[in-house]
């Protein structure tokens, strides 16, 4: 297990089935994971840097340094990533 996530008001553990998704989990700096958790548990950018003790500015430049780490436009992708669930941008296999 890499982490839970609660959900409207359901605990999810998140585990991975491939290496791919614990490599991914495992080598961004620590405040990023953080951030990048507390954004899948659905907190807003003022809630996260209230936690943190951090300006909302400062967690927006983390979010958006997640988002071009993950090659994500919006907070949706980047948890989808997160998870696994969605591959880098341009590698669908639809169609084929």
């Amino acid at each position: 297990m890499i982490g839970s996530l609660q959900i409207d008001g359901r605990r999810y553990d998140v585990v991975c089935a491939g290496d791919r998704c614990f490599r991914s989990a495992y080598r961004r700096p620590r405040r990023e994971r953080e951030i990048a958790w507390l954004v899948a548990e659905g907190l807003l950018t003022k809630q996260i840097a209230h936690r943190l003790g951090l300006s909302p500015h400062t967690v927006g430049a983390y979010v958006n340094r997640i988002y071009a780490r993950l090659d994500c436009h919006n907070r949706a992708e980047m948890v989808a990533a997160l998870l696994g669930l969605a591959g880098p941008r341009g590698n669908s296999d639809a169609g084929s």
